[in-house]
């Protein structure tokens, strides 16, 4: 699986310690391995660095902690200037991927030449997975539908990164 893309995995983190490890753990389970996380903590104050120690030391684990908080925008687009692969993914501190999500993605992806991907999601209630809604989002967005009204999640989107490179962003914080 070595010959398959490095996916980077960027996640902003702000006071989601109730959740942040079962997101983590869904990403080590992932049947796809070729991967690492940036996670940028936005300043938490819950206990999110207690539970990030326990990764730091993982090879493929990025952490970094502001001393101020900035939003997670701000925290994707450090995790994006900090990662070099060509393909980048995001997933939010209190969301779950199912195990073959990134294979799944990538390998439709790469059999069709796609340069941006997402997949459709199930919310869940109160940590309640018997409760799950999936969301039945449509298949092909257009320009006009997206802007319209995009109900796609940060969490299931996988993309080329020269689709990045060819917006102009800037930095916030230092």
């Amino acid at each position: 699986m070595s010959d398959l893309p490095l996916i980077d995995i960027i996640i902003p983190n702000y006071n989601k310690a109730n959740y942040l490890e079962d997101c983590l753990n869904s990403v080590i389970s992932q049947t796809y391995k070729n991967w690492k996380i940036y996670l940028v903590d936005d300043n938490s104050t819950d206990h999110s660095k207690k539970i990030l120690e326990k990764f730091e030391k993982s090879n493929n684990f990025n952490i970094y902690y502001l001393k101020e908080n900035v939003g997670p925008a701000n925290c994707r687009n450090m995790g994006i200037k900090n990662s070099d692969s060509d393909y980048v993914a995001f997933l939010d501190s209190d969301d779950l991927w199912p195990t073959n999500k990134l294979e799944v993605q990538i390998k439709s992806m790469l059999e069709n030449n796609y340069a941006f991907t997402y997949t459709d999601y199930s919310f869940f209630y109160n940590n309640d997975m018997g409760k799950q809604k999936l969301t039945n989002l449509p298949d092909i967005y257009n320009f006009n539908k997206f802007i319209m009204n995009s109900s796609m999640s940060t969490s299931s989107i996988i993309l080329k990164r020269e689709i990045l490179q060819k917006i102009p962003f800037e930095q916030v914080m230092h």
